[in-house]
């Protein structure tokens, strides 16, 4: 991903697990950091656990 809208964007909608608690808190700390309320690289964490709790793959740079 390439920012927080496009992470938001995709456990919104082409995520390949529904549930989790790991994909929850992705979505609520996400969605806060386009807020404002919280840094990106918190987002970037929680992004990061909903993945290894799906079992994708990240490529970090």
């Amino acid at each position: 991903m390439k920012s927080t809208r496009e992470a938001v964007e995709c456990l919104l909608q082409r995520w390949p697990r529904r549930d989790g608690p790991a994909l929850a808190a992705a979505k609520r700390v996400c969605l806060q950091a386009l807020e404002g309320k919280v840094k990106t690289e918190r987002a970037r964490r929680a992004f990061i656990k909903a993945a290894e709790e799906a079992h994708i793959s990240i490529r970090s740079h």
